[in-house]
């Protein structure tokens, strides 16, 4: 028969630099402490309902939920780090972990007061953010696989880099702090409105940015001055979801280097500045504006938009 773990009191790992994994189901209704190492739990609980005691995660200690589904309704807090690796975690209860969350696999629900989750990585899995308030704010992400979705808005205050993944969902993505995507982009079927604020530019490999949206809609460019995309080579934005994707440039839309074309595959609303210096920039599907958009186009010598 199943084993099951009820805690009651105080469950903690205050030494050891390595994992701790708890094998069997575990039931946390006491007060659950990782202050070393990685303390991880494998196999889920089996609460008939959310179980409400609360995870403390320590400076330098890791807290990981690695299988099984956990219906989690107290807070987990602390200045340490967790990781969502495998099996259902919803959490319903309030989260703030300012030293960084980390999704590589299974699901992570965050359903309820999300008070900070530090830099964010998500390399596989599900990361939900549907908190209460519906706003999640984030020093940094870093985006390698899996899947960014929810109803929230999340805004990224530093870098965004981009190497893998799908955004998806009713919320949206704020890049505040720029965007990198460096190397070969895959295709993205479910990208959200991407709202960029940042003053870096694209760094661009083999890949170009492919941006494109499939159910929250489309991408959202905002900034002023010299802020915005710029592209430096001959790739595209291009439709990948079945529903059809907005980029609204608010800011600075540029393409300064590459002598063949770059097209823009999805409707395209300028209300800022587009600079099309060098090769071809094409914009290939019109745009969407409800009345005519008053953004200006530039063209360079020898070139064409």
């Amino acid at each position: 028969m199943p084993g099951v773990f009820n805690n009651l009191g105080l469950f903690e790992k205050t030494s050891g630099t390595n994992a701790t994994s708890v094998g069997v189901a575990f039931n946390n209704t006491g007060t659950v402490n990782a202050n070393s190492g990685t303390l991880s739990f494998n196999v889920g609980g089996s609460c008939t309902a959310a179980c409400a005691g609360s995870f403390n995660v320590g400076s330098g200690g890791t807290l990981s939920f690695a299988g099984g589904t956990f219906a989690l309704s107290g807070s987990i807090s602390g200045a340490g780090t967790v990781v969502f690796s495998g099996g259902t975690t919803n959490l319903t209860g309030t989260y703030n972990i300012p030293g960084g969350t980390t999704v590589s696999g299974g699901t992570a629900n965050f359903t309820g007061t999300l008070t900070a989750a530090g830099a964010l990585t998500i390399s596989g899995g599900t990361a939900n953010f549907s908190n209460v308030g519906g706003a999640v704010t984030t020093s940094g992400l870093t985006f390698s696989g899996g899947t960014l979705t929810g109803t929230s808005t999340v805004t990224v205050s530093g870098l965004l880099t981009w190497t893998g993944g799908t955004m998806s969902g009713a919320g949206a993505t704020n890049a505040n702090g720029g965007i990198s995507f460096p190397g070969s982009h895959p295709g993205i079927p479910g990208h959200p409105d991407a709202e960029q604020r940042g003053s870096d530019d694209i760094e661009r490999g083999s890949g170009g940015l492919p941006a494109v949206p499939g159910e929250r809609g489309g991408g959202e460019q905002s900034g002023g001055g010299d802020v915005g995309w710029n592209y430096q080579d001959d790739k595209v934005i291009a439709q990948q979801g079945a529903v059809p994707g907005v980029f609204n440039n608010l800011g600075l839309f540029e393409k300064t280097s590459g002598t063949n074309a770059t097209s823009v595959g999805v409707a395209f609303n300028n209300t800022g500045t587009v600079n099309a210096n060098s090769g071809t920039l094409s914009f290939n599907v019109g745009g969407s504006c409800t009345a005519a958009c008053a953004g200006s186009f530039n063209v360079g010598s020898r070139r064409h938009a």
